[in-house]
């Protein structure tokens, strides 16, 4: 009788020794359960107040996606939320995952660097019932990297190169730097998941690290093809591309900062005369109005009394609208010339010359249906 009396006993001692340790292993961070990239682990959360905690290591910078999967729950409300978290415990977004849902689900992406992080899973709605998760990992350096909420902390990027990102929230803010080394044009293009609706879902701005906005665009949801802004032309230097919602999708984005070194390409800021960039007679310049309050100036210069002639060239627009108004003032403002360009008339053009005599002169181009169009313009001087 004491013989059976022992071995219940060690086997209850046995089994609650079990229980303590499967309690406290993974319950906070510093017991966090070690997974590999790639590897399915199991879980359960046995009570509402319990937390699971995992901890892996990427060996280089990439993107991640988690992969959650459960006993079914017949419940649609959310019964598990997962963060990511940093080396020092930082989180860096959250999935919720719902009761009801029959297949294995996928969060969102994320870029991150190289380096060690967490996964904090916890109930929101509690059920025990077992679950899964991967983390699914993909070496990129050209993913965005969380946490680049504000220019300080923004991903440098690379001109000419695509990237990815994904806004985690509603309030997410991603942001990115990269430099030009001499003067030239940049422009972005930008394509994203198919949203079923006509709304503006991305918002983007280019500007520089004294806040001068030089371009902003708005993506709709259902753009089914890559979307490219007109060229923006802008000195040597370091500029700030932000990406942010207005409404909101999760869908991964992608773009690319395209830049061209060029001479001949306007400045913004070049819109009263004061800060006219200026320009040779019978040279090319390349130039756009990046928004519809925009307005560029041009400065030349006359030795001698000239015939003088404007030519304008774009490419087609389908409307016979006026997108263009070109002026020639002189440096009293006074107008000399003036002419209005349709989209769908000629894509190439030349005034007919005027007399001027010697002085400073001023090109002023107004914007009227025109952003997103790049224009090329040269003052013809005999």
């Amino acid at each position: 009788m004491k013989k059976q009396i022992c071995l219940i006993l060690a086997a209850f001692l046995l089994t609650m020794s079990a229980l303590t340790a499967y309690a406290d292993t993974g319950d906070k961070a510093d017991t966090a359960i070690r997974i590999e990239p790639g590897e399915q682990v199991s879980g359960s959360l046995v009570s509402s107040n319990d937390h699971d905690y995992y901890v892996f290591t990427l060996p280089a910078e990439g993107y991640i996606r988690l992969s959650f999967s459960h006993e079914y729950v017949d419940n649609g409300n959310v019964y598990w939320k997962t963060d990511i978290l940093d080396g020092k415990l930082q989180k860096y977004c959250t999935f919720s995952w719902v009761g009801d849902s029959f297949v294995e689900l996928y969060s969102g992406a994320i870029g991150l660097d190289a380096g060690t992080y967490y996964i904090h899973v916890y109930p929101y709605y509690h059920s025990s019932v077992p679950y899964t998760l991967t983390v699914h990992y993909e070496p990129s350096d050209a993913w965005e990297k969380e946490g680049n909420d504000t220019p300080v902390n923004a991903t440098r990027i690379s001109v000419n190169k695509e990237y990815s990102g994904i806004l985690m929230s509603d309030s997410d803010t991603d942001c990115y730097r990269f430099s030009i080394p001499s003067d030239g044009y940049v422009s972005v293009g930008f394509s994203n998941e198919y949203v079923d609706s006509g709304n503006t879902y991305w918002k983007m701005e280019i500007f520089d690290a004294y806040k001068n906005v030089y371009l902003s665009r708005n993506i709709e949801g259902n753009s089914l093809t890559q979307k490219k802004t007109c060229d923006v032309g802008l000195p040597a230097g370091e500029y700030f591309l932000k990406i942010w919602p207005y409404y909101w999708s999760m869908g991964v984005y992608r773009f690319s900062v395209g830049y061209e070194p060029s001479a001949s390409f306007e400045t913004e800021g070049n819109n009263t005369p004061p800060k006219a960039d200026p320009i040779s007679v019978n040279a090319w310049y390349g130039g756009a109005m990046v928004n519809d309050n925009d307005k560029d100036y041009y400065s030349f210069t006359l030795d001698g009394q000239s015939k003088v002639a404007v030519s304008f060239r774009h490419e087609y627009i389908d409307s016979g609208s006026t997108f263009w108004i070109i002026r020639i003032l002189d440096i009293n403002q006074k107008e000399q010339l003036k002419i209005d360009i349709r989209g769908n008339g000629s894509t190439e053009l030349t005034t007919d010359p005027i007399t001027l005599g010697p002085g400073t002169y001023f090109v002023y181009v107004d914007d009227y249906y025109s952003a997103d169009y790049t224009y090329h313009l040269m003052v013809r001087a005999q």
